[in-house]
């Protein structure tokens, strides 16, 4: 779950837009959520594929995950 108020661009006006009601309309719709239905091995990368819920709308999504080390060795 994400805070859909948290939107980011670095650009403020930008930013008060996309959380308007013309966009994502925060005030009636503040989380954006992803379910996940499976997590798959494709191409040697690992993909979760699921469904992203924004603005009242869901939309199947399939995202590529990426191990990030934190700590040498890790």
């Amino acid at each position: 779950v994400l805070d859909a108020a948290s939107f980011n661009t670095g650009n403020p006006k930008r930013d008060t837009a996309v959380r308007s009601a013309k966009y994502l309309d925060v005030a009636a719709f503040p989380d954006i959520t992803f379910d996940s239905q499976e997590i798959r091995r494709e191409d040697g990368k690992w993909v979760v594929i699921g469904t992203v819920t924004a603005h009242g709308v869901a939309s199947p999504a399939d995202l590529s995950v990426e191990r990030f080390a934190t700590t040498p060795g890790s």
